[in-house]
């Protein structure tokens, strides 16, 4: 198997390990505590939000896993879902590490550096996929 489709394939892996680490996510920042006090409208968005959010998570890492060669390829369709996934995953990146509370970051470092490297490396290797014809 070619180094890259498995790189790919091991971006699917995280993906679909970032919905558990969400999920767990939920409690840790006390979810529901803090929902209760938004009005309905704006509790029903962050919920809708969250779902899709997970779905889109799933999705991405059920592609990589099983369009991984598609991916790598740096063809067509492949090579623009690489693509715009290298733009979700480095932005991604970027917010975990200048936006989101620090004080939180701080008291939850070993999380906080887990999705940090899982984005910046997601977002590479798709980078990469993407570029990679033109490398």
């Amino acid at each position: 198997m070619n180094l890259f489709v498995a790189a790919v394939r091991v971006a699917g892996a995280i993906q679909l390990l970032d919905i558990p680490a969400h999920l767990a996510l939920r409690r840790r920042i006390r979810w529901s505590e803090n929902l209760v006090r938004l009005s309905p409208l704006v509790r029903q968005f962050f919920r809708v939000h969250w779902f899709y959010i997970l779905l889109v998570l799933g999705l991405f890492g059920v592609a990589c896993l099983g369009f991984a060669p598609e991916l790598a390829g740096g063809k067509g369709l492949g090579r623009f879902l690489s693509g715009a996934l290298a733009i979700f995953w480095l932005l991604r990146a970027g917010i975990q590490l200048f936006y989101f509370e620090a004080d939180f970051r701080k008291q939850n470092r070993l999380g906080d550096l887990a999705f940090a490297l899982s984005a910046f490396y997601m977002g590479v290797v798709f980078a990469i996929a993407a570029l990679r014809p033109l490398l």
